[in-house]
C-alpha cells in the first residue's frame, strides 16, 4: 500500500468511527420523523421491494415499510442498524438491515427494487449501479446538500448546482427542488423524484 492509499484508508476509518460515535450518542433520543421530501411523495408509493442507502437510524426505512414496502436498509454504522432493527422488530415491519461500507461501491447482494432512497449521502460512483438496480417503472427518491454556485473544485459530499437532475436526465423527473430550503447545517438542499423508463 502506497503512502496515498494509506492516508485514504486511515481517513475512511476515521470517518466511519466518527459516524459510529454519532449514532451511539443518539441511542437515547426518540426516532425522528421521515424526511419531509419523502413524505411529500407518499402518493407515488406502491407496495414492493425498496432499498434505503445510508439509512442511518432508519427513519425513512420505517416510513416506507409502513407504506407497504419490503425494505433492505443499508448503513455502515452498527449502532444505527441496531436501533433500526429494534424498532422494526417492535413494530413488526419487513425491514432487513445490511451493514456495508458504501465507499466500496454498491452492494452486490441488494435485490432489484421498485423504490430506492438515498438521503444526505453522496457517492457519485454509486449512481450507475443505483439506476441499474431499480426496476422499470420504479422510483428513485433522494435529497442531499447542494452548492448554490458552481465551484472550481467540486466537493466530494455536496452536489453541484443542477448535478442531481443531470444524473437522471434520461428518466422521467416527477419532482425536483434545489436551493429552496436551508438545511439545519447551513447551505441548501437538492431533492429529486425520478421514474425509470
Amino acid at each position: 500500500m502506497g503512502q496515498t492509499d494509506g492516508f485514504a484508508a486511515s481517513t475512511l476509518i476515521a470517518r466511519q468511527a466518527a459516524w459510529e460515535e454519532r449514532w451511539k450518542h443518539k441511542k437515547s433520543e426518540p426516532m425522528p420523523a421521515a424526511d419531509p421530501w419523502l413524505v411529500r411523495q407518499r402518493h407515488l408509493f406502491n407496495a414492493g421491494q425498496a432499498i434505503d442507502l445510508a439509512c442511518g437510524r432508519g427513519r425513512n426505512s420505517l416510513f416506507i415499510a409502513k407504506a407497504g414496502y419490503r425494505v433492505q436498509a443499508i448503513d455502515n454504522a452498527p449502532s444505527a442498524l441496531e436501533m433500526l432493527n429494534k424498532t422494526a422488530s417492535q413494530q413488526n415491519l419487513p425491514i432487513e438491515t445490511l451493514q456495508y461500507n458504501l465507499e466500496k461501491g454498491f452492494p452486490s447482494q441488494c435485490p432489484e427494487a421498485h423504490l430506492l432512497l438515498c438521503f444526505y449521502y453522496l457517492q457519485r460512483k454509486l449512481f450507475p449501479a443505483i439506476k441499474e438496480r431499480i426496476l422499470s417503472g420504479g422510483l428513485f427518491i433522494g435529497r442531499s446538500f447542494c452548492q448554490l454556485e458552481k465551484s472550481a473544485t467540486p466537493s466530494e459530499i455536496i452536489f453541484e448546482p443542477g448535478e442531481l437532475a443531470e444524473l437522471f436526465v434520461d428518466w422521467e423527473i416527477l419532482a425536483y427542488e434545489e436551493g429552496e430550503e436551508p438545511s439545519k447545517r447551513g447551505g441548501t438542499l437538492a431533492g429529486i423524484v425520478a421514474r425509470k423508463p
